[in-house]
């Protein structure tokens, strides 16, 4: 294996940490649907994970039930849907008073 893939796959395992340390320690991790917290599970990553797509609430529902929460963790997926929904929770939510992490979305 050449060094920078070594140094892309290392990126990738700190980053699947500070997945795992954060949802560990109970902050919440936000993702869009079903088959996304499926594939957390898969990841070995603990915690409560909420799916803003499965949830029958209307987006401002949810957000005001994730609001109880002093922080989250957003990672929603990568196309033009996720990142509009990612700015548009963090937007959200920052209004709310909840810190917002997206560091690991913008790491991966």
């Amino acid at each position: 294996m050449n060094a920078s893939l070594r140094r892309k796959l290392e990126a990738i395992e700190r980053t699947l940490d500070k997945m795992m340390n954060r949802s560990g320690s109970g902050i919440p991790t936000i993702v869009e649907g079903r088959n996304d917290k499926e594939a957390l599970r898969v990841l070995k990553i603990p915690g409560k994970i909420m799916c803003l797509k499965a949830s029958s609430s209307s987006f401002y529902d949810f957000t005001a039930s994730v609001a109880h929460n002093r922080e989250v963790t957003i990672l929603t997926d990568f196309d033009r849907e996720g990142t509009r929904l990612a700015a548009k929770l963090m937007h959200e939510l920052t209004h709310m008073g909840v810190k917002v992490d997206f560091t690991i979305w913008k790491k991966l």
